[in-house]
């Protein structure tokens, strides 16, 4: 096969595998966005339990 597929498709054939393309594409960066809120929450949490824990300290000192 010496052509390139998609060099063979017609203009709704491009039209079709462009959405798909980008469809993957806002998929990916929806998936990264929402790792980085849960990541972002988790650092949260974890500020607020160490503030809780270190103010339970004191409390017993």
């Amino acid at each position: 096969m010496d052509v390139f597929f998609l060099f063979n498709l017609s203009e709704q054939g491009h039209s079709v595998v462009l959405v798909f393309v980008l469809a993957a594409v806002l998929a990916v960066v929806e998936i990264w966005s929402l790792k980085n809120r849960r990541a972002k929450a988790y650092h949260a949490l974890l500020r607020e339990a160490r503030a809780r824990l270190s103010e339970m300290q004191l409390r017993i000192n």
